[in-house]
């Protein structure tokens, strides 16, 4: 029996550029302070004076350039014992979970697609992804069964995960705690993979791999595969 494991926990590496000063993430106020939209580029419209918060803002709030952290942990295992001198059983199992986060562009206060009562100081979406995977193949081989090496298993594996989903979440350095929204309460599941049937007769080897005129050169081993119907 061989039992192995992994675990591999990537952070995340923010590579985004700084974001330039006259880029504005708030309205700026006009002569009477009162809002009005940002000009072209995000820039300061002439008249106009930018929001007091801009000089506390995060620079890199696009956090989507770069290497995106995740988390896997994995599981296999290898058995196999003699059932008699001829006969082997053997199995193969593996098992693995993955997380993965992926952050989106950041949404300023001023786009529309920012919902301002709830998030002022803007929000970046992250698309999470949370699944498990396992296989399993089970069989029986044995030696000169009719002058015939055998191998007869049967494989199953099957991949359930939650979708990709997005979660807004204001960044740390811009508030005094981050406000994350749970995602949907529901999730998807992939159907299981349908059992797969392999069969592999073999022909008994002769140990000598050198041809001779009296022992012509071998064919190449048979194999047939069939799914259930």
């Amino acid at each position: 029996v061989n039992v192995s494991g992994e675990v591999v926990d990537q952070d995340g590496a923010v590579r985004n550029f700084a974001v330039p000063s006259s880029y504005l993430y708030y309205f700026p106020t006009n002569a009477a302070g009162q809002p009005v939209s940002p000009g072209p580029g995000a820039s300061l419209p002439p008249g106009a004076t930018p929001d007091p918060r801009e000089a506390g803002r995060d620079r890199v709030a696009w956090k989507n350039i770069g290497v995106q952290p995740f988390t896997t942990q994995s599981l296999a295992l290898d058995a196999g014992a003699p059932i008699n001198d001829k006969v082997e059983a053997y199995v193969f199992a593996t098992y693995s979970h993955r997380r993965a986060d992926a952050p989106q562009n950041f949404r300023t206060p001023t786009r529309d697609t920012n919902v301002r009562a709830i998030y002022p100081d803007g929000f970046a979406p992250v698309e999470q992804i949370r699944e498990n995977d396992f296989a399993l193949t089970g069989g029986l081989k044995g030696q000169d069964l009719l002058g015939w090496d055998w191998d007869f298993s049967s494989s199953y594996g099957a991949t359930r995960s939650i979708p990709p989903w997005a979660r807004p979440a204001r960044p740390a350095s811009m508030t005094a705690a981050s406000t994350i929204r749970p995602g949907p309460p529901t999730s998807t599941s992939a159907a299981p993979s349908r059992p797969a049937f392999h069969w592999t007769p073999r022909r008994a080897r002769n140990t000598d791999a050198r041809p001779t005129p009296s022992s012509p050169a071998r064919s190449p081993p048979m194999s047939t595969a069939a799914r259930p119907s």
